[in-house]
């Protein structure tokens, strides 16, 4: 996101991960608190940045996050490995689609 220039509120960075925002909010306040996000200006800002002494944490968190991806996905070649992106893939397509409701059988049998 940092890339794209983007400064994230806590619910855009909640949709991007995936998250429910209630649950982006604690650990946003404890990145904020760590001062590892956030605008030093205005402490109200609803839009989180990396801060100077966020950017080599965040720097390592993503070395850790792809060497155990890479590790995740080592017997299909690692994260570039064919196999790996035919399972992304896969993977992908299964997750779009809807959980159909599951019923309890019928008793009257």
């Amino acid at each position: 996101m940092r890339q794209l220039g983007l400064r994230p509120s806590r619910r855009g960075l909640a949709d991007h991960t995936g998250l429910e925002p209630l649950c982006m909010s604690k650990p946003a306040r404890g990145l904020e608190a760590a001062g590892l996000v956030g605008d030093p200006s205005d402490t109200r800002a609803v839009q989180l940045s990396l801060t100077d002494e966020g950017h080599p944490v965040t720097g390592r968190a993503v070395e850790v996050v792809h060497r155990l991806v890479n590790g995740t996905l080592a017997p299909l070649g690692a994260l570039d490995g064919p196999d790996a992106e035919a399972f992304t893939q896969m993977l992908t397509a299964l997750l779009d689609v809807p959980v159909p409701a599951v019923t309890e059988p019928s008793m009257k049998e």
